[in-house]
């Protein structure tokens, strides 16, 4: 981890009751200088972590937020196994929303209890199902995963090359944490589980006093189809607003220069309104 990323980092571990695991979960502070509007949840997706994604977090910490974050099981700094990970399941202690509220009530700061989310791919399915739930305010779902591809496009292994369509050519790597685990199929408990629910989540319809904004990858993206994604949100959804990249790969947040330059501004703003 470099210093400029410790410093605007608070981190803790938090362990498990249900298994002998710690989970790390933290906060990426507000800005000191511009007035604080709010905090906000960020669900990482799949073999990410919440190190990995400090441009979009910067953007969103000039803007006033607190953004507050975890690592999954197996995932990141957390110890343990992705595979004990689901979305959704009779046991909640196993679920990302269980940790989510315990990150929420432990980091988040103010007096506005409204919880907005961003999810990424897996965590964007996640965030959709607190939406189905009314259990976020607003949402913000990057490439999530409702529309997922079988066998993430034929690729066997997760890579940079195949999440970012210029795969940080000529400029900073925001990757503090490597790929892990390197590949879906090395969790197949929880792919399995994850194909399943968001087979479940087409028909979830969202209540219209949930906000939402969606963010759409192209045909490039080998993880989610976003045309079938764009439907399902358009049928279950019709008052979120959604947004296509062209050329983007699956990694939206830290897509090129040329991708990301606006989205970031759009997702505070859309945040802050």
């Amino acid at each position: 981890m470099n210093n400029t990323t410790h410093t605007n980092w608070h981190i803790e571990y938090h362990q498990l009751s249900s298994l002998p695991v710690k989970i790390r979960m933290g906060y990426f502070k507000e800005s000191d200088v511009y007035p604080f509007v709010g905090n906000v949840l960020y669900l990482p997706g799949l073999s990410d972590s919440m190190l990995n994604h400090q441009p979009l977090f910067s953007c969103l910490s000039t803007a006033g937020f607190r953004v507050i974050s975890f690592d999954y099981m197996g995932q990141g700094g957390s110890q343990g196994s992705m595979n004990n990970t689901r979305i959704i399941s009779r046991r909640p202690e196993n679920t990302i929303s269980f940790l989510a509220n315990i990150a929420w009530d432990k980091f988040k700061t103010g007096n506005n209890d409204k919880k907005s989310v961003i999810g990424w791919s897996t965590g964007g399915l996640a965030a959709y199902e607190m939406a189905h739930r009314k259990a976020a305010n607003k949402v913000v779902m990057l490439a999530p995963g409702l529309g997922i591809k079988p066998l993430m496009g034929g690729h066997v292994k997760t890579s940079e090359k195949i999440l970012i369509s210029d795969a940080f050519l000529n400029r900073q790597n925001p990757h503090i944490d490597p790929v892990k685990p390197a590949s879906p199929l090395l969790v197949p408990a929880f792919s399995l589980h994850l194909l399943k629910v968001s087979l479940q989540a087409s028909k979830w319809k969202i209540d219209s006093n949930v906000q939402g904004m969606v963010l759409l990858s192209s045909e490039h993206d080998t993880y989610v189809n976003p045309e079938k994604t764009r439907k399902i949100i358009q049928q279950n959804a019709p008052h979120f607003h959604i947004k296509q990249y062209d050329s983007a790969f699956h990694e939206l947040d830290n897509e090129k220069p040329e991708i990301i330059h606006s989205m970031h501004q759009e997702i505070a703003q859309f945040l802050i309104k």
